[in-house]
């Protein structure tokens, strides 16, 4: 997962959403809040899990993962190495699919 375009990418939809912009150093979860919380109440369950159990060899030991009705049966699903880039994965495919982001 490419950091530098998500940083881009998430800084873009704050513009778009008129919320809190992201800095360009991401760090922590609080970042993402608004961002969750309009996620939320329009319907989409958010999951978030820390894996202790997973080794390097694994895809990364966080998980997020966006389902719920407004999701139709699908979900928007990743494994990565840090929480921002989870985090950062399921807002971003969340906003192309329901806010009609386009980078």
């Amino acid at each position: 997962m490419e950091s530098i375009n998500y940083k881009l990418i998430l800084r873009q939809l704050a513009v778009k959403l008129k919320m809190p912009n992201f800095s360009e150093d991401i760090a922590g979860v609080d970042v993402f809040l608004p961002v969750l919380e309009k996620m939320r109440r329009e319907g989409a369950v958010i999951i978030m899990k820390l894996d202790g159990e997973r080794g390097e060899d694994d895809n990364g030991p966080y998980t997020a993962i966006v389902l719920g009705q407004i999701m139709k049966g699908e979900e928007i699903r990743t494994d990565a190495q840090t929480v921002e880039e989870a985090l950062s994965y399921i807002v971003i495919n969340y906003a192309r699919r329901f806010w009609n982001l386009r980078e």
